[in-house]
């Protein structure tokens, strides 16, 4: 029970962070180069 409201908590917090950098373009160039330097798509 712990385990799932935490995983909520997780997944609630994740959403919150995505639809701030989606507002701040700066954070999007940066997430940008990021994924650039790790070769990830």
């Amino acid at each position: 029970m712990e385990v799932q409201s935490m995983a909520n908590y997780l997944n609630n917090f994740y959403h919150y962070l995505n639809s701030i950098v989606k507002q701040k373009s700066p954070v999007k160039d940066w997430a940008k180069t990021t994924d650039k330097t790790k070769g990830e798509t």
